[in-house]
């Protein structure tokens, strides 16, 4: 099956951004096989997704959680139809976060105030980080690494819960050489978002996630 057409997937980017998320805080797969031609998953927690299937004549939208249901199937004739359903769907993830972890309300409210600092200190959004950037920041991930490593010891994490925690961070660094600096600094605090809402849930742990994400978009010293 053909993929989706970039007019719609802009589309698709344009109705997430419009919701109470950003586009990057899913995981938006248009490579899906079989009949699916989109599926959408909340990075999160991925158990909350919606896909989009190419019927005889029409659509099918498939979202979990549903309007009442943990999950529901919807019939659309169009691809504006598909789109209210996205709108819709974020509705309830976004009320099944609120209703289930208390954590939700706390990470939003740091997101605010990252999207304020980074609008301050980066301009633009299409510049890359310099060379010495990507040193510094690599510098600071790596303090960081070693921070969270002790945190999952210290939570009696697993060896390959640990191990997880590590490739994390070491993805953002793979991602300096590539990513523009708005993009992967959203990456990176939806990362550590995750982290949090999987693995700590101690006030230390949601201190440490809250100033490592301060501390590596201001240049302050590695978060303590």
């Amino acid at each position: 099956m053909g993929q989706l057409r970039r007019k719609f997937q802009q589309e698709l980017i344009d109705t997430l951004d419009q919701t109470s998320f950003t586009s990057y805080d899913f995981q938006v797969d248009y490579d899906h096989p079989d009949d699916v031609i989109v599926l959408i998953e909340f990075i999160s927690d991925p158990a909350f997704s919606l896909e989009i299937r190419q019927l005889a004549q029409n659509l099918q939208v498939t979202t979990r959680p549903g309007r009442m249901l943990s999950e529901e199937s919807y019939t659309a004739h169009s691809f504006a139809e598909c789109l209210r359903e996205v709108e819709r769907w974020a509705d309830n993830v976004l009320e099944e976060l609120r209703s289930s972890n208390p954590l939700y309300e706390e990470i939003k409210s740091w997101r605010s105030e990252f999207e304020e600092h980074l609008k301050t200190h980066i301009e633009g959004e299409d510049v890359h980080f310099t060379g010495s950037e990507k040193s510094d920041l690599r510098r600071r991930l790596d303090t960081l690494e070693e921070k969270l490593a002790e945190l999952g010891r210290q939570a009696e994490l697993t060896e390959e819960e640990i191990e997880e925690l590590r490739d994390s961070v070491e993805t953002l660094k793979t991602n300096l050489a590539s990513f523009k600096k708005k993009t992967w600094y959203r990456t990176a605090f939806n990362k550590f978002a995750q982290l949090v809402y999987r693995f700590f849930d101690s006030d230390q742990g949601r201190e440490l996630m809250r100033s490592s994400v301060k501390g590596l978009l201001s240049g302050d010293a590695s978060p303590e």
